[in-house]
């Protein structure tokens, strides 16, 4: 995994024309109010909400073009799954998880239970999508759509969904905010994903994922829930492989008993546990010689959440430093 080294800081701006034919001619901040006047209108035409135009009108006079300072690599670093997790699970991130353990243990349990969803699990997706509500960000998400679907007409349909799940919300245009990929709130959701699985935990009639920890915990609870998870069931489990294991044949889920015939043994060197319920396949985020896990279900309901093994990874680990803190 390749990350990158900061060093210079250029400002671009997303200003480019949806129509370039029509557009071409007409100065920057006039192609952005034909922009934001066909957004209007195919939010209009929208079912899912109850705007009407003086409304919508009120949301869409403060959405401006979205300038960010963009920052130029000059060296290139490789990162690995053990410099990752030293990054994202550093033992304060651990030590903050445990606090806030005991300061919602009562929600947690409550929410883990009309989920079937272990709190500390919860508790880590938690850490690693926000750092516990700390980075979730302060940026204008409307703005950053409307200026990001100028240039790239698929976005539309995001900025859509934003202005739909603004309106059900209840948040002003202001508190309306995001990370810099305008993902909403401490769970980091797409305007989508808050449409289809935003959870209102306390029955209040909002579904607050920027404020509200009862909506944060049942959001989180709920995608794991609609990914499948297992209350009864864990994650996975470090393991070694036999110098000649062929990783291109491992992704299909099996049983302990195929994985102790190819070879697969625990971390510690010993037998895989005979247990033929649980069906887990391997995963090799850096190749034969890093990490090494066999995964189950579990598992695979984050990682089909986050889609990237170390983030996923970073979640479990989060959640066994929390259940056994004396891990290091």
């Amino acid at each position: 995994m390749k990350l990158y080294v900061r060093a210079a800081v250029l400002l671009i701006g997303i200003t480019s024309g949806v129509s370039a034919n029509s557009q071409a001619n007409q100065p920057a901040e006039q192609q952005f109010s034909s922009h934001l006047a066909q957004l209007t209108s195919a939010v209009l035409a929208d079912p899912r909400h109850s705007l009407d135009s003086r409304a919508l009108d009120k949301i869409m006079v403060g959405i401006k073009p979205y300038f960010r300072y963009s920052v130029a690599p000059a060296q290139q670093t490789t990162v690995n799954l053990d410099t990752y997790l030293a990054t994202q699970v550093p033992n304060h991130k651990v030590e903050r998880g445990l606090a806030l353990l005991q300061e919602h243990q009562g929600l947690l349990d409550k929410i883990g239970e009309r989920f079937g969803v272990q709190p500390r699990f919860i508790l880590a997706l938690w850490g690693i999508r926000s750092n516990y509500g700390e980075q979730a960000g302060q940026f204008p998400v409307l703005t950053i759509l409307a200026s990001q679907s100028q240039s790239d007409e698929a976005q539309q349909a995001s900025f859509i969904d934003a202005v739909v799940a603004l309106a059900q919300s209840g948040l002003s245009p202001q508190d309306f905010v995001g990370n810099r990929d305008a993902r909403l709130g401490q769970v980091a959701l797409t305007a989508s994903q808050y449409l289809s699985h935003g959870v209102d935990g306390d029955d209040d009639g909002k579904v607050d994922i920027w404020q509200n920890h009862a909506d944060i915990f049942a959001t989180i609870a709920n995608i794991l829930k609609q990914q499948g998870w297992q209350q009864e069931a864990t994650w996975g489990r470090q393991v070694q492989l036999p110098v000649d294991f062929d990783l291109s044949q491992a992704q299909a889920p099996q049983a302990f008993s195929y994985w102790q015939q190819q070879g697969v043994r625990r971390f510690d060197g010993t037998d895989l546990p005979n247990v033929d319920s649980i069906r887990a396949n391997v995963i090799a985020p850096d190749g034969k010689k890093g990490r090494i896990y066999l995964v189950y279900d579990n598992y695979r309901a984050i990682n089909a959440w986050l889609d990237n093994h170390y983030d996923s990874i970073s979640v479990t680990y989060l959640s066994e430093r929390i259940k056994f803190p004396q891990l290091k």
